[in-house]
């Protein structure tokens, strides 16, 4: 006796026992119709070029991605560094004593230097 199998062969030995089929038992087979072998081939065509589609649409996608994408991440560095470079310049020509913007703020109107 090798423990797999009497009583005292736990769970392991009663799932295996479970999973066995009697021997009386035949075997069932499952035959496919012929409208349902039709109906299978046509899915089949069906998401194959379905799946082809979506791969041409997703290169086509992949280049537009570049070819918009590097142009827009460019000029918006360009625009963000005139903006910043122009502020800079603007303030340190304004900068003096006594001079200040009055802001209106949620607490009321408040002076700050610049």
């Amino acid at each position: 006796m090798n423990g797999d199998d009497g009583p005292e062969a736990g769970t392991k030995g009663r799932a295996r026992a479970a999973m066995k089929k009697p021997a009386n038992e035949e075997q069932r087979t499952f035959e496919w119709t012929h409208e349902e072998i039709a109906l299978l081939s046509n899915w089949s065509v069906r998401a194959h070029a379905s799946q082809a589609a979506y791969f041409a649409r997703a290169s086509t996608f992949l280049i537009l991605n570049y070819v918009v994408g590097i142009p827009v991440v460019v000029v918006t560095t360009v625009v963000g560094t005139s903006i910043f470079s122009h502020q800079s310049t603007s303030h340190q020509a304004r900068a003096g004593p006594g001079r200040g913007r009055a802001v209106r703020g949620r607490w009321g109107d408040a002076e700050y230097r610049t």
